[in-house]
């Protein structure tokens, strides 16, 4: 099962519509959509992302503390430094 909200809905129907077999069953409760999505703020990493080395560069500060607070402060309950770490060993 997938469940999406918010922005995570256009990426569950992403995943819906690019891997199928691996959904049992698709959720999608208040996602972004029509004149929202993506949201205007995502607008110049969107662009950065036609370019990859301009996106590449645009990511960098996410290697950061201060930039994944800046990221993501705001939207974890916790510190996420822990978590950080594991993406960097598993990729």
């Amino acid at each position: 099962m997938l469940v999406g909200n918010d922005t995570g809905g256009e990426i569950a129907q992403v995943v819906a519509v690019s891997a199928p077999q691996r959904l049992g069953a698709l959720v999608l409760t208040s996602c972004d959509a029509f004149e929202h999505f993506p949201p205007p703020i995502l607008g110049p990493l969107i662009a950065a992302a036609k370019l990859p080395l301009a996106f590449s560069a645009a990511l960098q500060p996410m290697r950061t503390r201060f930039g994944r607070n800046r990221a993501y402060g705001a939207l974890a309950h916790a510190d996420i430094d822990h978590l950080a770490s594991e993406w960097k060993s598993r990729a």
